[in-house]
């Protein structure tokens, strides 16, 4: 929404808009001219001529209401990213289940150390910000939540990855397949990792991975302590790519974004070296300093990227691995919640804080109490200042320490670290 906002601003649209609460982003928004409120309230449409809401917004909220009884014009924030996106001559809509926030950001990053003027749309803070103005090319996050990705017809269509993260709005994976493949045939070029069963769906797509039988493909790949460097290949063409940023997932990220690169015929040696540079974003294996041990916030919220973050922490090397995991809404919790504990297991202990609800209710059957009870390596914290505290009772100099989470779980960082300067 802050992107749609900023947008919005460098076009000259008088924008106003309201959060539930304060934020760094809504006084960055304030900065830049945005009437900001803190709160829902029914006067805070004003003289809005239209009204853009995001899919976390209940349909019962004020502010939609007041619109909807006015007349005012009402858009969801996909409909009025799909309206954007159509403007564009070249544009690029990354999609999947994990993965799309940091390739978005990356190859944003590299589109602008190249020199390329170009929009871009992206769900989390990279190097410069969640939104990027310039030129005839955008690109843009694809969230397939509540199917929002369906509104967009981008020149190519990535997608990363496909497993079942929302039975809140998806009953099984036949109905989530079926949604991908809408946002497939709604791309005029489709791109694809070779590697997943989904691919197998969509037979005329271009497709990256590691496999032979892939177009795009990372090969002699090799690590160095989380950093992986790798040749990218395709036809007669091979690039040595190094990366900054830890984990295997990562290959697949980077390769994504090479792919598109070639598709959209840049000069790949180029986009190779700018890759090196790219550093990561917010809240993703975001590492916090000032500790006497490795202290690291990610964003991770399925088991299959908990699973990714707690490898990467074991090989980057530690004497022993912390977790603190806040699960992110009950639906998905009930759904993995076996996954959950397997995908926590390889960690010496955890710490386990209330669901973060999100937009839903409460539902006992899917609590933390619920999930620690299928785990050997698990116990509840019932506050922030409990979870401070277990880790300060347990890390030691060489641990490492994961704040794994989509909720607000990443502000336990702050807290870590003041009381170790206490100490």
């Amino acid at each position: 929404m802050s992107a749609l906002a900023q947008y919005c601003v460098k076009f000259g649209m008088e924008v106003s808009g309201s959060d539930r609460q304060d934020s760094e982003m809504l006084h960055h928004l304030k900065d830049l001219g945005v009437k900001v409120f803190v709160g829902h309230k029914a006067s805070n449409i004003g003289r809005a001529q239209v009204v853009v809401y995001t899919s976390a917004v209940h349909f019962d909220n004020e502010e939609l209401q007041a619109a909807l009884k006015t007349g005012v014009k009402v858009m969801s924030r996909s409909e009025m990213l799909g309206w954007i996106v159509s403007g564009f001559t070249t544009s690029v809509a990354i999609a999947g289940t994990h993965g799309k926030t940091t390739v978005t950001s990356m190859l944003s990053d590299v589109f602008y150390r190249m020199g390329l003027l170009h929009t871009a749309f992206i769900g989390g803070e990279g190097s410069h910000g969640n939104f990027v103005s310039g030129g005839d090319t955008v690109v843009a996050e694809a969230c397939e939540y509540q199917r929002s990705f369906l509104e967009l017809k981008p020149t190519v269509g990535v997608v990363l990855n496909v497993e079942y993260d929302h039975p809140d709005c998806y009953d099984n994976m036949t109905e989530l397949y079926k949604a991908f493949r809408k946002f497939c045939n709604g791309s005029q070029q489709v791109l694809i990792n070779g590697d997943d069963k989904f691919s197998e769906t969509i037979p005329n797509a271009l497709t990256f991975g590691l496999g032979n039988n892939n177009l795009y493909r990372a090969v002699d790949i090799r690590c160095d302590k989380g950093l992986y460097r790798y040749t990218f290949v395709t036809g007669d063409i091979a690039v040595d790519v190094r990366l900054s940023v830890v984990g295997r997932h990562q290959v697949y990220n980077s390769l994504a974004v090479m792919s598109v690169c070639h598709i959209l015929g840049l000069p790949l040696l180029q986009c190779g070296k700018a890759l090196s540079h790219f550093g990561g974003t917010h809240r993703r294996w975001e590492r916090f300093s000032d500790n006497p041990f490795n202290l690291i916030a990610d964003y991770a919220h399925h088991p299959t990227e908990i699973q990714s973050s707690v490898d990467t922490a074991l090989q980057c090397g530690c004497n022993k691995l912390w977790v603190v995991f806040q699960p992110h809404t009950y639906s998905r919790t009930k759904a993995l919640m076996k996954q959950f504990a397997r995908s926590l297991s390889k960690a010496d202990g955890v710490a386990l804080l209330p669901v973060y609800s999100a937009r839903e209710s409460v539902d006992k059957s899917a609590d933390s109490d619920s999930l620690v009870r299928l785990m050997s390596n698990g116990m509840l914290v019932h506050s922030f200042n409990d979870a401070v505290n277990w880790v300060n009772d347990n890390a030691r100099e060489g641990d490492t320490v994961l704040l794994l989470g989509a909720g607000d779980v990443c502000e336990l960082a702050q807290l870590i670290v003041k009381q170790q300067d206490v100490r």
